[in-house]
């Protein structure tokens, strides 16, 4: 109430903050800095799990439902662009171990 957004304008906004987040892990591989990806998918786990939760007819809604299917496909690729950064990562230090 303090921002002065409708429940389902802030919803349709944390939609669209999980798209953020996979740019922000994105970022995060290219500067080869793994530490924080795993914190990153959880909090985008989060946030779609309690968006799925939203169980109410398309049109209280309006788009809420199909952002709600991307935003899954979009965890799905992160999840898998994020595991093989790490084990990408693991290897690389390996290899400087050895050497």
């Amino acid at each position: 109430s303090e921002l002065k957004i409708s429940p389902i304008n802030f919803a349709l906004g944390l939609a669209d903050v999980i798209g953020e987040l996979r740019r922000y892990a994105l970022d995060n591989i290219r500067n080869s800095q793994t530490n924080e990806l795993n914190k990153i998918l959880e909090s985008m786990d989060e946030i779609y799990t309690n968006l799925f939760s939203v169980d109410y007819p398309v049109g209280l809604t309006k788009d809420l439902r199909h952002k709600v299917d991307v935003a899954r496909n979009i965890i799905e690729k992160t999840r898998g662009d994020v595991s093989l950064a790490i084990q990408m990562n693991d290897l690389k230090q390996c290899f400087e171990k050895e050497n």
